[in-house]
């Protein structure tokens, strides 16, 4: 997923309706972004994702920073400049099996 390569992905086991799952990532230093560009693996199970959200973990706990719909082959969302060390995606819904194949943060200016 942070390999920049597309033909790895993780993989979640979804039912409809339910939280999907989730992905934690210690970035190993405090940094700064306001960009996550994240894409499913579509040859694997094409596009599932529903709904997802992105958390950082601040002051003890996981605080939501942003939150979409679907993702696809990519997906780029905007958010107020933050830093932090560790971020949680979350899969909310699905309409099956999802493949993650890439998350990226980035700060852009």
């Amino acid at each position: 997923m942070t390999d920049g390569l597309r033909e790895t992905a993780y993989a979640f086991s979804a039912k409809k309706g339910q939280n999907v799952g989730e992905i934690e990532i210690d970035l190993g230093e405090l940094l700064e972004f306001n960009c996550l560009k994240i894409n499913e693996k579509l040859d694997k199970y094409g596009q599932s994702v529903k709904s997802f959200s992105l958390a950082v973990w601040e002051d003890g706990k996981w605080r939501e920073v942003t939150r979409s719909t679907t993702i696809g082959a990519r997906k780029i969302l905007l958010f107020p400049k933050l830093k932090a060390q560790k971020v949680r995606l979350n899969i909310l819904d699905a309409k099956g099996p999802v493949a993650i194949s890439e998350i990226q943060l980035f700060r852009v200016d």
